[in-house]
C-alpha cells in the first residue's frame, strides 16, 4: 500500500468516537475469546518462537564447528527475531517469571550495559560465558538477542572465545524459549488458570479479568512500540535524535521489528477478521471503535514496512521523520481507543501497565 493510500484509508475513519455501548460485555463470549487468544496466538506463537531459536542454536553450533558461515548465522538470527517480535506483546505470565522477557532481550538499554558487560566478560575470557549453563546465572545483560547481535553484526572481540560464546548464548536462548513455550501449552498450570477462571486454584476471578489482562498486554505493546521503538530514537527534532537508542540498529532491523510488532498486534486484535477483540466490540455495539483501532494498527504496520533497514540513519530526512511520526501516532491512537472506548464497551478493567514507572 502506498503512503497516499494509507492516508486515504485513515481519512475515512473518524477519530475519537465514543464507544456505542458501555454495557458490561452482555452477549459477548469472553471465554471463547480468551481460549482463541491463549491457544491460537500465545501457545502457537511461542511454540514457533521456540522452534526458530532451536534452529538458531543449531546454526550457531555449526558456525562454531566451522560447518556453517556467518551469513547462515545472521539469517537464523533474523528469523528468530521475527518470531520474537510476533509474540513480544504477550507481557504476562510465563514471560515475566524468572526474568525471561529480559533474558531474551535486554532492551531498552539506556546505560549501555550490554556493551560494557560483554566486552569485559570476553576480554577476561570468563568461563561462564562459554557454556549455556553458566550463562543462565549471569546478568540479564549477558543473555539473549542483544549479545548475539553484537557478536554476529559487530567486529568480534576476543576471537579465541568468539565461537564458543556464540554457541553457548544460542543454547541458553533456546532453553529459555523452550521453557516459555511449554508454559503456554494446553495442560500447563498457567493455561489452566487462564481457561478455568473462578476455580479455587486460579488467580483469575472470571473470564472478564482474563480478557482485561490480554487487552492490557495489547495496550502496553502499542505504547511500547510507539514511544520506545519509534519516537524515542527519532527525537522531537533532528538535532535531538538518538538513533543508537533504536532496537536492533546494529543488525539494521529497527523498522522491521516495529512493522512485525504492528502486524502481530493487528492480528491479536482481530483487525480484518471476525474474531478476537474486533468481533467482541462489534457484538458489544462498538463496531466503529473496532474499525478505527484496527485500521490504525494496519496503517502503522504498512507504513513501517516501507522504511529502510537503516531507518534511523536518516533522521534529518523530513519524509522519514513524517513516516515514523505518523506510524507512532496511529499506534497511540489505537491504544487510546482501546483504553478509553474498547475496554468500557466490554465492561473490562485493565490491569497494571508494565511500562508504568519504568
Amino acid at each position: 500500500m502506498q503512503r497516499r493510500d494509507v492516508l486515504r484509508l485513515l481519512g475515512t475513519l473518524p477519530l475519537g468516537m465514543a464507544a456505542a455501548s458501555r454495557l458490561a460485555h452482555a452477549g459477548v463470549d469472553l471465554q471463547a475469546l480468551n481460549e482463541d487468544i491463549a491457544i491460537n496466538d500465545a501457545a502457537a506463537g511461542y511454540d514457533l518462537f521456540a522452534h526458530f531459536t532451536g534452529a538458531l542454536r543449531d546454526t550457531l553450533a555449526g558456525l562454531n564447528d566451522g560447518a556453517l558461515t556467518l551469513g547462515d548465522a545472521q539469517g537464523a538470527f533474523g528469523t528468530s527475531m521475527d518470531s520474537w517480535m510476533a509474540v513480544q506483546h504477550l507481557r504476562l505470565g510465563p514471560s515475566q517469571l524468572d526474568a525471561r522477557e529480559f533474558r531474551i532481550e535486554y532492551w531498552p538499554d539506556k546505560r549501555n550495559r550490554v556493551d560494557r558487560q560483554l566486552a569485559e566478560a570476553l576480554a577476561q575470557e570468563r568461563s561462564e560465558l562459554l557454556e549455556s549453563e553458566g550463562i543462565t546465572g549471569t546478568s540479564v545483560a549477558l543473555q539473549g538477542f542483544p549479545v548475539l547481535e553484537r557478536l554476529l553484526f559487530v567486529d568480534p572481540v576476543a576471537p579465541g572465545t568468539y565461537g564458543a560464546a556464540l554457541a553457548a548464548s544460542g543454547a541458553n536462548l533456546a532453553a529459555i524459549t523452550g521453557e516459555l513455550a511449554r508454559a503456554w501449552q494446553p495442560g500447563s498450570a498457567f493455561l489452566d488458570d487462564l481457561l478455568k477462571p473462578g476455580s479455587s486454584e486460579t488467580a483469575y476471578a472470571d473470564a472478564a479479568q482474563v480478557t482485561g489482562h490480554f487487552m492490557t498486554a495489547l495496550a502496553t505493546q502499542l505504547e511500547f512500540v510507539a514511544q520506545r521503538k519509534l519516537l524515542g530514537p527519532l527525537g522531537a527534532a533532528p538535532e535531538e535524535a538518538r538513533p543508537r537508542l533504536a532496537e536492533s540498529w546494529r543488525s539494521r532491523r529497527s523498522p522491521r521489528n516495529a512493522w512485525i510488532n504492528a502486524a502481530a498486534l493487528a492480528d491479536f486484535f482481530g483487525a480484518g477478521s471476525h474474531s478476537r477483540f474486533a468481533a467482541a466490540l462489534q457484538e458489544a455495539g462498538a463496531a466503529e471503535t473496532a474499525q478505527e483501532a484496527g485500521g490504525r494498527m494496519i496503517a502503522a504496520g504498512e507504513t513501517l514496512a516501507l522504511q529502510p533497514g537503516d531507518l534511523f540513519d536518516h533522521v534529518d530526512d523530513p519524509e522519514v521523520r513524517l513516516a515514523v511520526s505518523d506510524a507512532a501516532a496511529w499506534l497511540d491512537d489505537a491504544r487510546r481507543l482501546m483504553v478509553c472506548d474498547g475496554a468500557p464497551a466490554l465492561g473490562l478493567n485493565l490491569g497494571f501497565n508494565s511500562l508504568d514507572g519504568d
